[in-house]
């Protein structure tokens, strides 16, 4: 994985040790940074992998927008449309916790690209709905053809079983932050 710059994204280096725990490698020798040699005696925990795992997915999803000239929320502008077509701007505002002036002016650029299209609400004149062009729609495809391939090789050597019960331990975390909150 690359940075925005092109650099490797530096990842503190782990393994799977003996006792089946995930565990940080040694430091290098030349590692004499006291704070690095103590994170070396510290495992992992489930919420760092799945932060780093979510920045991983994130940069990707991010690259691909890039490639196609996508930048910022727009992106997920059209993730909440490609699911529900025809949504207000207020609407996708709360979806994607933007103040709504700021969503007006994505979808305005959106607009003047061709990805998406506003019409008037044929019961509310009052209200504008945003429907995705053909192109949006192609966008959004592409993006979901990155997001399968990225899932098919990060599962690659999982049984169906592992895949259902990872699922469920992340489901579990998920719900736990939740209710914390």
């Amino acid at each position: 994985m690359k940075k925005r710059d092109d650099r490797p994204m530096r990842r503190a280096p782990m393994k799977i040790n003996e006792a089946g725990e995930v565990v940080f490698c040694e430091p290098p020798a030349a590692a004499a940074d006291d704070r690095k040699r103590d994170m070396h005696n510290r495992k992992p925990t489930a919420l760092m992998l799945c932060n780093e795992i979510s920045r991983m997915f994130s940069n990707t999803m991010r690259e691909n927008a890039e490639a196609q000239d996508l930048h910022g929320s727009h992106r997920e502008i059209l993730f909440h449309l490609s699911h529900k077509d025809g949504r207000t701007q207020l609407e996708i505002a709360n979806l994607i916790h933007l103040k709504p002036p700021t969503v007006s002016v994505a979808l305005g650029k959106l607009e003047d690209e061709g990805y998406v299209t506003r019409k008037a609400d044929t019961m509310d004149a009052r209200c504008t709905r945003v429907y995705l062009t053909d192109k949006g729609k192609s966008v959004h495809e592409k993006a979901h053809e990155v997001i399968r391939t990225l899932e098919q090789d990060a599962v690659k050597g999982f049984s169906e079983d592992e895949i259902k019960q990872l699922a469920v331990l992340l489901f579990r975390l998920r719900e736990n932050i939740a209710d914390e909150e």
